[in-house]
């Protein structure tokens, strides 16, 4: 059986972009973990409740570690027991983004079917980032998947970059380079791990005097995601 897993930019079912915030789960997880509040980015904070395990929270803490102008964040991602109102497991990211050149502008949790292996389910973190250019923009997305291990949470994939757009316009005449990502889990495992496949779609639209587009390429091209004990790698995609 494959399990069929779609990213898109937009919002979808599988993954929340708004949170829903808890005040009282909030302020008992950043006591429990000293976190600073004052460093808190509460734009970008966010929370889901897995529909896999109503029992079960997911927050993300995204941290200011430095100045202003470092753009350094260190992330705090908890699974929360509600039942019990306490912490099952978290993972701590010293650094884990940053946000600079490439604006941060939201992360997301994805609850899709990420099933690693049998009774092992992962669930993932996407960073959505873009630069603040109009002739020459650009985004890219960042995914990194977590799986729950006794106390601790394992990332198993990191910051591996899901999609990405660049353009060159002069107002409304230019060139738009996307890639967009689809996961496939495969039925054979590396490691006691499922294989990932990754359908990659690159796409290229042109624009005209009258900021019309269309597609002038679109291709395909097949990566794999393999687990070397550790976590998962694969090639790096890369934008013509």
């Amino acid at each position: 059986m494959k399990y069929f897993l779609t990213f898109f930019l937009c919002t979808c079912c599988a993954f929340s972009l708004k949170a829903q915030k808890d005040p009282k789960v909030f302020e008992k997880v950043i006591k429990a973990l000293s976190i600073p509040k004052s460093k808190i980015d509460t734009d970008l904070y966010n929370e889901r409740i897995l529909p896999y395990d109503n029992n079960t929270m997911v927050m993300v803490f995204p941290v200011k570690n430095g100045t202003e102008d470092d753009g350094w964040i260190d992330a705090y991602i908890v699974l929360f027991n509600i039942k019990e109102q306490k912490i099952s497991c978290f993972y701590k990211g010293l650094s884990e983004w940053v946000s600079d050149a490439f604006v941060i502008n939201g992360i997301a949790i994805d609850t899709a079917k990420f099933i690693l292996s049998e009774g092992e389910r992962a669930f993932g973190i996407r960073v959505f980032t873009h630069n603040q250019s109009r002739p020459n923009p650009a985004g890219e997305e960042y995914f990194s998947l977590f799986l729950p291990k006794g106390k601790t949470l394992k990332k198993v994939l990191n910051n591996y970059i899901l999609s990405a757009s660049r353009g060159d316009f002069n107002y409304c005449e230019g060139y738009e380079y996307i890639f967009d990502s689809m996961f496939i889990m495969e039925t054979e495992k590396t490691n006691g791990y499922f294989n990932i496949k990754n359908r990659v779609t690159f796409t290229t639209k042109v624009s005209d005097s009258d900021c019309k587009d269309e597609i002038s390429e679109k291709r395909v091209e097949i990566k794999y995601l393999k687990y070397n004990g550790k976590e998962y790698e694969g090639e790096e995609i890369k934008l013509d």
